[in-house]
């Protein structure tokens, strides 16, 4: 059986971009000896990387490698070199490079069992040709899609990737959501595979919060995709432009900028067109239209189009997604399916995602919990964790009115009668965190006009007299 050794290029770039790929490839490229040395050396890094960290090998984990293995420049020259050759190559059917690589090495295993029971046959050891060929037809090298740890046996190798991770957080996954106090109960904020939730009824913030937390990724260096069920996407769009500049959201959808303030955006853009370049892309979808599927074929498209590849998907909203199972006649259990899909998405392929979720109204005037949801069960138990936003001022025991203009389509923007500009102050609460702390509270000031929420600075503590 001939081999190509493009199917090893195909399989170790796939391998860097896409973790149920890498998962299912392990068994089977571990039983391979590759092609070329820097090949071989490539796939260790991948596999040492995952079977430590759970993580996908980044560049700087080969420069790393490569520093600490190979003593000058001209020696780590072609092993980095694959490496940038791999990272832009983009291959045209990963998965039937895998499978014929799979039937290769099973090929070899076969050939090389009849080879040793040829041998034994000729010097008369019948019990050995029979222990080859038994050895050759059973040895598994085929596609896996799980994960296994050895507990008690792995334990000091699970604290060196924790001091690791300690050590040097710039290799790991970890998308900070711009709030101090939720990513210090996060430690350190969301994790690959986690399905975040931002909770609320109508007007609390629930959209700009998905813009923010999705801007201190891209400030982080993570790139992101937006999914809109509600809006538009040129809409979305804008309220990114109005967090981005500082300027209104108003003004940027009628343009109405005074010659002065269109400089300032001139120079703070060309200041921020580096820093952001392919880092966001947003995709709007008509309600109720799409499901999974034509989630994952977009992520494709952004992927084959852009050489694009998100760290963090932001669902706004995941209600709003059909289920693809259509033999369930309940809502509930549409709407469960539909949660499930994102978090096996998710963990599959090593995203943070987060979605809006609708609070009922009997939550207006009190903090929101992870009962709040609609369908309250299912999505409260699928997702890693839940962030309510709530309204102090909409309760019966506040001073100040608050208007809030009801609409189902899109999110109501909510005014205060005695001060219609001024930020808010909005009441955040971690209903939920599956790995750690919950019921976090803590304030935001929310200024809806910019789209922008920042957290509320606690009140200096009076020294004692």
């Amino acid at each position: 059986m001939a081999f190509d050794i493009e199917f090893e290029i195909d399989i170790l770039s796939q391998a860097l971009r896409n973790e149920a790929y890498l998962k299912k490839a392990l068994r089977v490229c571990d039983a391979h000896h590759f092609g070329t040395r820097e090949h071989q050396w490539v796939w260790k890094v991948i596999a040492d990387t995952w079977r430590a960290y759970r993580e996908r090998c980044h560049a700087r984990v080969f420069i790393a490698r490569a520093k600490d293995e190979f003593t000058d420049d001209a020696k780590r020259k072609p092993y980095l070199g694959l490496v940038a050759k791999l990272l832009k190559h983009r291959a045209t059917s990963p998965g039937s490079a895998l499978e014929q690589l799979d039937k290769f090495v099973r090929h070899v295993n076969v050939q090389l069992g009849l080879e040793t029971a040829v041998d034994a046959l000729e010097k008369g050891k019948v019990d050995d040709a029979e222990g080859a060929l038994r050895k050759a037809v059973s040895k598994r090298t085929g596609i896996r899609n799980y994960t296994h740890i050895r507990w008690i046996e792995e334990f000091e190798e699970r604290q060196k990737a924790r001091k690791h991770e300690r050590e040097h957080p710039e290799e790991f996954t970890v998308i900070p959501t711009g709030m101090k106090r939720l990513d210090k109960a996060l430690n350190g904020g969301a994790r690959k595979g986690e399905l975040g939730l931002i909770m609320g009824t109508t007007g609390r913030g629930k959209s700009v919060g998905l813009n923010n937390i999705l801007y201190a990724g891209m400030k982080a260096k993570f790139n992101a995709v937006y999914f809109a069920f509600e809006m538009p996407a040129r809409q979305i769009a804008a309220r990114q432009d109005a967090l981005w500049s500082g300027f209104r959201y108003d003004q940027f959808k009628g343009y109405e900028f005074k010659p002065s303030e269109l400089r300032e955006i001139e120079v703070r853009y060309k200041r921020a067109l580096s820093r952001f370049a392919n880092r966001l892309h947003i995709i709007s979808m008509p309600v109720r239209s799409a499901d999974i599927n034509q989630v994952a074929g977009a992520l494709d498209d952004l992927a084959e189009d852009f050489d694009f590849r998100p760290d963090i998907v932001v669902m706004d909203s995941g209600d709003h997604l059909r289920s693809v199972d259509k033999s369930l006649d309940q809502f509930r259990l549409q709407q469960a399916e539909v949660y499930w899909d994102l978090k096996r998405m998710a963990e599959e392929e090593g995203y943070v995602m987060w979605s809006s979720v609708q609070a009922g109204r009997e939550w207006a005037q009190q903090i929101a919990t992870a009962e709040a949801t609609s369908e309250s069960y299912d999505k409260a138990r699928i997702a890693d964790l839940i962030l309510s936003l709530n309204d102090p001022s909409a309760r019966p025991s506040a001073r100040r009115r608050v208007i809030v203009e009801d609409d189902d389509e899109e999110e109501a923007e909510v005014k205060s009668l005695d001060s219609p500009d001024k930020p808010r102050r909005l009441e955040a609460y971690l209903a939920k965190y599956r790995d750690g702390v919950s019921h976090l509270k803590f304030e935001l000031d929310a200024d809806f006009a910019r789209m922008f929420m920042k957290e509320a600075r606690e009140p200096e503590k009076e020294e004692p007299s």
